[in-house]
């Protein structure tokens, strides 16, 4: 693992874990994950469009069911009404620890794909504002799913 990666992945997670509050159990983590997809999509959609964020999306998914065949992960379509429901549901059915890693791991497997893509100077600039301090936000935004 890269350093960059591993930088990556801690910042991925110090994001997830501010969101799902203090000493989150499952459930908290997997609403943390589904308010970071989307907001993930929310950044990314207006430049690579839905089919690119989908794509990204569904070969991360592909590629995690094989790294941790546990996850019983499906893409839905962007166009759903949950589309990250199917990982918010494998999520809450795991022990927080390794819902945390889970999520991290497949959060970093996309924008690792996205930085191969576009570069990692454009990702970072694209995805900051997902990893940033959000202690503002509502509860309540991250129940859509």
């Amino acid at each position: 693992m890269s350093t960059g990666s591993h930088h990556r992945q801690e910042v991925i997670r110090s994001a997830l874990l501010r969101v799902a509050g203090a000493c989150p159990d499952a459930q908290a983590l997997a609403h943390a994950s589904v308010a970071t997809w989307q907001r993930v999509a929310s950044q990314l959609v207006p430049v690579v469009g839905d089919g690119g964020v989908e794509a990204l999306y569904t070969r991360s998914l592909s590629l995690q069911r094989i790294a941790r065949p546990e996850m019983d992960w499906e893409a839905q379509p962007l166009s759903e009404p949950a589309p990250f429901i199917a990982v918010k549901l494998s999520l809450e059915r795991r022990e927080a620890a390794e819902a945390l890693e889970a999520s991290v791991s497949l959060l970093d497997t996309f924008t690792t794909l996205l930085s191969n893509l576009i570069g990692d100077g454009l990702t970072d600039r694209l995805l900051n504002a997902v990893w940033a301090d959000r202690r503002t936000d509502e509860p309540a935004q991250e129940n859509k799913t």
